[in-house]
């Protein structure tokens, strides 16, 4: 088991309501994403704490294996900022009733560096 970090800046409220990630396989420079690799790692019964607007506001269990996938209609991408093929996880969300502001992790995150990308692992 293990435990995933993943930072949604636009797409947390498509993917809570879907119960899924998504991400694309290459950044729109047609380069490899760290982040977006990683995403093959994921597996069955992996946790994911999700952060949303500078909140922790929800902690997934994943529900099978990440898979490749073309990008969900459900996920609003006006801009085509991503291509359509990419990695999806589905996941069971259970929100929390009071988001924790990752202001208040502040320690934690200077000891487990995100590495610049919206996914790491821990």
């Amino acid at each position: 088991m293990a435990i995933f970090f993943v930072n949604q800046k636009n797409t947390y409220k498509e993917e809570r309501a879907g119960s899924y990630l998504w991400s694309p396989k290459l950044n729109k420079n047609g380069a490899n994403n760290s982040s977006y690799k990683l995403m093959k790692e994921v597996k069955k019964g992996d946790f994911i704490i999700h952060n949303a607007g500078g909140k922790i506001t929800a902690i997934s269990r994943v529900e099978e294996d990440c898979k490749s996938e073309n990008k969900p209609n459900s996920l609003n991408d006006e801009e085509n900022r991503w291509e359509n093929d990419g990695w999806k996880v589905n996941t069971e969300y259970y929100d929390l009733s009071s988001p924790l502001p990752i202001s208040d992790l502040k320690d934690w995150t200077k000891e487990h560096p995100q590495g610049g990308g919206a996914f790491t692992k821990e």
